[in-house]
């Protein structure tokens, strides 16, 4: 009920969040998960997704709307490399003009989006195709609005982007990885909203983001994903790897499945835990790379097999992480890693 079905701020309230998940929530005045209001409140996103958020009032906001009456110098809302998907805004009366930007709505306030997907977001009411994913200005309790502004940067936004503000921006399909999920169902929780191979989000993100750090499925956020031997930040909250690794220990062996790139030749780093060394192009080295470590070819992409477990147990951890390589150029990427109770 109200406005901001998870976070709702008013005044010099501010709100900064770095990996993030806002699923499912939703308001009936706007903001379905996030709601800001009056007198120049602070939010900022980084890498997080927000996946079938709702809202029903006429206000609209499917993921976020913003109200702020006080124009800061600064950047009110600032989102980077963050994901909105299948959120929605849902309102009784198709011709509410004001029910738009079923990702984001900016009706007071400056906002800067860098780096981010807004895809697959739906308003049901009878407003502008460029109005539906994104909205700034536009109208406020059904009077326009044109105290708000945002500028737009290197962004992938469904439907017409020439009103935005803004360079590098694109509207080209992210072509995420699977949006139905296990569950056969849109935007649920279970999907794989990270760019697949050949997506036009794939390593266009900004040279200078920051990519250090890992993604929310423990993906190195700062890989070559076009193998041209440039690590480059992806558009969106999830990176593209040539390489995930799964494991699952069972009594006396390991069941060890590299998936990604087909033909690429599958390489496995085994070493002690706590490292997070930068190695160019690959990514990042999620063990310690000081300790001595093990790298082992394990076959051509993708490649599943079976590994003894000693016995009895020998009381010790150890990291493993995947690489998929391409052998005639050199190039390739980091995994996830998988830390194993030997």
């Amino acid at each position: 009920k109200g406005s901001g079905g998870a976070v709702h701020l008013e005044g010099g309230a501010r709100f900064y969040g770095t990996g993030c998940v806002f699923q499912g929530n939703s308001s009936d005045n706007g903001g379905g998960a996030i709601h800001g209001w009056h007198e120049s409140p602070t939010l900022e996103l980084r890498d997080c997704l927000l996946i079938g958020n709702s809202t029903t009032g006429i206000h609209g906001g499917g993921a976020v709307a913003w109200w702020s009456s006080v124009n800061s110098p600064t950047f009110d809302v600032l989102i980077a490399r963050c994901t909105f998907a299948g959120n929605r805004v849902d309102v009784d009366d198709a011709f509410a003009q004001s029910a738009t930007g079923a990702a984001l709505k900016m009706a007071g306030g400056t906002a800067s989006v860098i780096d981010t997907i807004a895809w697959g977001n739906v308003t049901n009411a009878l407003v502008n195709p460029h109005r539906q994913q994104v909205d700034v200005g536009g109208l406020q309790l059904g009077v326009p609005n044109s105290g708000s502004a945002m500028v737009l940067t290197r962004s992938c936004v469904q439907g017409p982007i020439f009103w935005f503000t803004g360079s590098g921006n694109i509207n080209s399909d992210p072509l995420f990885a699977d949006i139905l999920g296990p569950d056969g169902e849109e935007y649920t929780g279970d999907e794989d909203l990270r760019p697949d191979f050949g997506s036009p989000c794939i390593d266009s993100g900004g040279a200078g983001a920051l990519g250090q750090g890992l993604d929310l499925t423990g993906t190195p956020r700062w890989l070559d994903g076009d193998l041209d031997g440039v690590q480059m930040v992806d558009r969106g909250a999830l990176e593209y790897s040539h390489a995930q690794l799964s494991m699952e220990a069972g009594p006396a062996t390991v069941a060890v499945s590299i998936h990604g790139t087909q033909g690429l030749w599958g390489m496995l780093l085994v070493g002690t835990p706590g490292g997070m060394t930068q190695v160019p192009p690959y990514g990042l080295v999620l063990l310690d790379a000081v300790d001595p470590f093990v790298v082992a070819g394990v076959g051509y992409l993708p490649v599943s097999f079976a590994a003894a477990t000693p016995v009895p147990s020998l009381g010790l951890s150890v990291t493993v992480q995947a690489l998929g390589l391409d052998v005639g150029s050199g190039a390739g990427s980091l995994s996830n890693a998988v830390v194993l109770d030997l």
